[in-house]
């Protein structure tokens, strides 16, 4: 009788956390939309790396004698060519000297300029096409169209990755998404950078591939498997024709999900990653570039002491993530000139620290996780000893950023799933406090045009007399003469954001109970 009982109260405790659960997960999917789209306005127009290139590239994607970009002389095509002022004249918006703010205000010029900033071949053409379909005359309309554009495709993406799943990945997915939105792929995502695709979509291509392809359940309908491969190859075709690294970065995902099931390889198993494999190969050979600019070979060097020389200064160039210094100085995030303060880096990593102390009881996780390091590291190394280049040099620790976003997913897969509520409760609040610290530094340096990174610990999140500047960030709703501003007051952006982010959290937590818990006991299906 007494057991009839204690099934009972199981039985009511979960339909408790179900009733709590299931709107959770959905606003936590919903939150998570509405924060991808505010945090890419919360940044003037070229506030990303090497906004003037790729803006460029996109307004002159269709090539020249376009409506939107000129040839200088006739005949020349992507060498030289006219485009709006601004688009070559806001390049040091984004200063070089971390700590310093440039001037992020549009100019009222009407006249084109030329220059040979745009692509000529070196980063694949997908990207620049695809955005350029919402470019006209007006600079900074077109780049808040950009901009809103690709934050609500890659939450859709996102969507579909999660209709997709079993119900039980659905939450670790989301979880793994959240804990390395922060700083990386955040700041990158707010841009008009190719890089965001990769890093935006690189988890969820990881994540479906292996639970909807590789170890798929029979229950799997075959319709449900065919919009699967479509999402895959659309995933995949964005990734390859947004950065010369893209084909790597699937490859490496394939990989990883091979070394993760290879105690229970097979002969169906070995044909999906075959196909897989060669159908990266060909969207490469469609949508990529003929010389890959991750390798490409710009300072070529018989000198095997760059080798031995990188392998030495690779630590430290690993740590340009963090703010490290390489050959080439202060590094911020990979060359992203964003330096957070130190309390902002120190609760991030410890968000993660918290999740991987708890012991990995999968030994071919393990092992995938030690080769896929050994991996990348040789990517890194190898791509600028072809370069001829030290670290820091052509090739930019961000370039590693989607290896490393496969790896953590890898190493959270069973993590996030088994961590204690306590455990869970220290990353979110230590996830909380970084992400304060990132916003406090983004719209510090861009509302104002001043950060300043206190000395002292206790000091660090006290705010300058400059934060209290009047200054806004103003964005054109419409293009022409006549247009609408956004203005983005600071207080209210920072307000309004950080409450976003602590909702998104809580329902994470709360979205835990029915896709972790009820997994175990087999009340939730898994399809």
């Amino acid at each position: 009788m007494s057991s009839l009982n204690a099934q009972i109260n199981k039985v009511m405790e979960s339909l408790n956390r179900k009733r709590i659960s299931k709107p959770s997960f959905f606003i936590l999917v919903i939150g998570f939309l509405f924060f991808t789209v505010a945090s890419s306005i919360i940044t003037p127009a070229f506030s990303g790396p090497d906004d003037d290139f790729h803006l460029t590239s996109i307004w002159c994607a269709n090539g020249v004698e376009t409506p939107n970009c000129y040839s200088v002389a006739p005949g020349e095509y992507w060498s030289i060519s006219e485009v709006p002022y601004d688009l070559q004249t806001l390049h040091s918006c984004k200063p070089r000297n971390v700590g310093e703010s440039g001037p992020c205000n549009l100019s009222s010029a009407k006249n084109e300029i030329a220059t040979i900033r745009s692509n000529s071949g070196s980063y694949p053409k997908l990207y620049y096409w695809v955005n350029n379909l919402f470019v006209n005359q007006d600079v900074q309309n077109s780049v808040l169209r950009l901009r809103i554009f690709n934050s609500l495709f890659l939450g859709v993406l996102l969507i579909l990755a999660l209709a997709l799943l079993p119900k039980r990945n659905r939450w670790m997915l989301m979880a793994t998404t959240i804990f390395t939105t922060i700083p990386f792929p955040l700041f990158l995502l707010g841009t008009n950078n190719p890089q965001a695709w990769s890093l935006s979509l690189i988890i969820s291509f990881f994540y479906v591939f292996h639970f909807c392809l590789l170890t798929k359940k029979e229950s799997f309908s075959r319709n449900r498997t065919i919009f699967t491969i479509f999402y895959l190859l659309l995933l995949g075709s964005m990734i390859i024709g947004a950065r010369g690294d893209g084909k790597i970065v699937i490859l490496f995902a394939i990989g990883m999900s091979l070394l993760l099931d290879i105690r229970q390889i097979n002969r169906k198993k070995i044909l999906i990653a075959t196909s897989a494999i060669l159908s990266t190969l060909i969207l490469d050979k469609y949508l990529g570039i003929p010389v890959p600019n991750f390798g490409k070979s710009r300072m070529p060097s018989n000198d095997p002491g760059y080798l031995f020389h990188n392998f030495l200064e690779f630590p430290a160039f690993i740590l340009g993530l963090f703010g490290g210094k390489g050959d080439s100085g202060y590094l911020g995030l990979g060359e992203f000139d964003l330096p957070l303060p130190s309390i902002a880096m120190v609760a991030i990593i410890s968000a993660l620290i918290i999740l991987f102390t708890e012991k990995s009881k999968n030994r071919d996780s393990k092992r995938a996780i030690f080769l896929g390091t050994i991996g990348t590291c040789f990517i890194g190394l190898y791509s600028m000893y072809l370069q001829g280049a030290s670290t820091a040099g052509y090739f930019q620790p961000r370039y590693l950023l989607a290896f490393i976003l496969v790896l953590i997913s890898i190493a959270l897969l069973e993590r996030v799933e088994d961590i204690p509520e306590k455990k869970l409760r220290m990353a979110l609040a230590s996830l909380f406090i970084g992400y304060l610290g990132y916003l406090y530094a983004v719209i510090l340096r861009y509302s104002t045009g001043v950060y300043v990174e206190k000395s002292k610990y206790l000091e660090i999140f006290s705010m300058p007399n400059t934060y209290v500047s009047k200054e806004t960030i103003h964005w054109k709703m419409f293009s022409g003469d006549l247009y609408g501003l956004i203005t983005i007051n600071t207080y209210l952006c920072f307000s309004i954001l950080s409450v976003c982010w602590l909702v998104i959290l809580l329902s994470l937590y709360y979205a835990r109970n029915i896709y972790i818990e009820d997994a175990h006991s087999g009340l939730v299906s898994q399809r």
